[in-house]
């Protein structure tokens, strides 16, 4: 939430008051920035539920395990993927490139966060999530995983 905040703040100070970087709206059309922006929120909707139904859904304390199904064969961090694409997704819409300060300061935070995550989780799942962190990237979605012959 602090997030959406700090860019609403950034997108009206520039857009309103400095008027610095937000001219590029008046270059790219507004249906082709809105066209982009359901697509990218479409892509946000399916990472959180994706990743609400299988961790959420499937979780048992008693027996913690790799999940690998679903989002989590492209990326090990959907939930924080779609954080950052949320943020994409308004600065490609509002074309304000100040509002990229709060999208730089959110990515740092969370990589720092999932670098901890992961720690913690190689501590209770062991190799068979040093193994998951092998083949899934953090950041970067593993598309080509459509490709695989299993």
């Amino acid at each position: 939430m602090i997030g959406v905040i700090l860019f609403l703040v950034t997108w009206i100070a520039d857009s309103f008051v400095l008027e610095v970087t937000a001219q590029l709206a008046n270059d790219i059309p507004l249906l082709y920035r809105i066209i982009v922006f359901i697509v990218l929120v479409l892509v946000v909707y399916r990472l959180v539920e994706g990743s609400h139904k299988l961790v959420l859904g499937n979780a048992d304390i008693n027996n913690p395990k790799v999940v690998e199904e679903d989002v989590y064969k492209f990326l090990r961090h959907p939930m924080y993927f779609a954080y950052i694409l949320t943020f994409i997704a308004l600065i490609q819409l509002t074309m304000s490139l100040i509002s990229t300060i709060p999208l730089i300061i959110a990515f740092f935070l969370l990589n720092f966060i999932a670098a901890y995550e992961e720690k913690e989780l190689t501590k209770i799942l062991g190799q068979n999530y040093v193994d998951y962190m092998k083949r899934v990237p953090r950041w970067i979605p593993n598309l080509f995983v459509f490709f695989k012959k299993e």
